[in-house]
């Protein structure tokens, strides 16, 4: 009378095994090896080759991945303040920096390197243009970063102003010209001869074929700090202050490598604004 009892029992028995087997192998999921963390870095278009070398060597080194949203100064700023994520803010003007750190969305900082702005010819260009107000009377097609996206933009809307030749030079773009979202759009289109001249960093000049360059006494007296700002949203802070002390300090010497004036703080890093 006992037989049919055994003989439910023997399949579930057979089971059994499999049953551990399986849970050994798959585990509860608590011994898995965590993911490795990773930095987000807004980072101004004009620095993208230098930058794009430091993330690769860092990644290498450290094994920590570093992924470069790029764009203008302030159209990052307004992404960051919108967001609130990310690890590190890379301006091409310190006063973007300073905005931030007023705005409570980043910290310390540290200097990285200085740029001027200067123009830039196409090569087969004839005109012969040596100053920006030589520019302003020429017939050429010129490009221009937006003042109120890029850095250069802002800088150059400043300087020009205070010499009385804003409203000339933006008639001028209105008339014959593009405006560009960033500086790397500016090179790009004269390099390529969609337009004949535009104003860009010395140091993204440098980078580019096709063009010759103009130093025009207003710009030049015109030098931006270059600044990477720790974010006060970061996940990972010391990792993000550990890459930016790579950038301003163990591997500066990159910056210049690209054209860039390199800027060693004696110093680092900056205070904080109240």
């Amino acid at each position: 009378m006992n037989s049919p009892a055994i003989n439910l029992f023997l399949p579930i028995s057979l089971l059994l095994p499999v049953l551990l087997f399986l849970v050994l192998a798959t585990g509860t999921g608590c011994d898995r090896t965590p993911a490795k963390p990773s930095l987000v870095v807004y980072c101004a278009a004009g620095m993208r080759r230098p930058m794009e070398a430091l993330a690769a060597e860092f990644q290498e080194k450290e094994h920590i991945p570093v992924e470069l949203q790029f764009g203008g100064s302030n159209t990052l700023l307004s992404q960051i303040e919108i967001s609130r994520t990310g690890d590190l803010y890379l301006a091409a003007d310190s006063s973007y920096v300073l905005l931030a750190q007023k705005k409570r969305l980043a910290s310390q900082n540290y200097p990285v390197a200085t740029i001027t702005p200067v123009i830039v010819l196409n090569d087969a260009v004839v005109t012969t243009v040596e100053s920006i107000a030589d520019l302003i009377q020429s017939d050429l097609r010129i490009a221009f970063a937006n003042p109120d996206a890029a850095a250069i933009g802002k800088i150059c809307r400043t300087s020009l102003q205070d010499h009385g030749l804003w409203d000339a030079f933006m008639q001028r773009i209105q008339d014959n010209g593009v405006t560009t979202p960033n500086v790397m759009g500016v090179a790009t289109a004269v390099e390529f001869g969609s337009v004949d001249a535009g104003i860009v960093w010395d140091a993204v000049a440098s980078q580019y074929l096709g063009m010759r360059v103009v130093q025009d006494p207003i710009l030049a007296a015109e030098h931006s700090t270059i600044e990477i700002t720790l974010l006060t949203n970061s996940k990972h802070p010391e990792l993000a202050l550990q890459f930016a002390e790579f950038v301003s300090l163990t591997r500066n010497d990159l910056f210049a490598e690209h054209g860039f004036h390199s800027k060693i703080p004696a110093h680092s890093p900056s205070p904080e604004v109240d």
